[in-house]
């Protein structure tokens, strides 16, 4: 990919299935930023991301092996390390780290968006969809694909867009 991508889709949750890669392939999008739970990268188009709970050791092996995992786009990383961050997991104690009922959360993310104090986290591993604050980072649950959730970001912009699809 030449230059920054403008249009970006944040995913996570994302089945690997034949209509779902189709719908995605269609929306108008420069790139895909995957937050884990992601079946199947390798057929949606302009793809770059990390790994959740669900994938098998062979999508880890091909985001690494293709350059398609990502520590570090431009003004996103995974390692905290710019404004904007993505993380599988929801910081610990979040009003967004519900999954089938359960609160769930990471004690590591919560303190380096404390420590780092990023503009915007994205984060997955969440059947909620919702923005909150932390200090003075917006917390972005992404929702789950799987329930048609997802996140537009436009990177010249810095604008965020919470959408919801309706699956096949």
């Amino acid at each position: 990919m030449n230059g920054i991508a403008r249009k970006i889709i944040l995913i996570a949750g994302f089945p690997c299935n034949l209509d779902l890669i189709n719908l995605v392939n269609e929306f108008d999008a420069d790139l895909f930023i995957g937050l884990g739970d992601i079946e199947c990268p390798q057929f949606i188009r302009n793809f770059i991301g990390i790994i959740g709970d669900m994938e098998d050791v062979s999508v880890l092996k091909y985001l690494r092996n293709t350059d398609k995992y990502l520590e570090k786009y431009f003004n996103i990383s995974s390692d905290f390390s710019t404004n904007i961050v993505i993380s599988h997991y929801p910081p610990k104690g979040s009003i967004t780290g519900i999954i089938s009922g359960v609160k769930v959360g990471s004690q590591e993310v919560t303190a380096k968006v404390l420590s780092n104090q990023p503009k915007i986290l994205f984060h997955a591993h969440s059947e909620v969809q919702e923005e909150y604050y932390i200090n003075n980072t917006k917390v972005i649950s992404i929702g789950n694909f799987s329930k048609g959730y997802y996140a537009k970001y436009d990177s010249e912009k810095g604008e965020v867009k919470l959408a919801r699809v309706v699956l096949p």
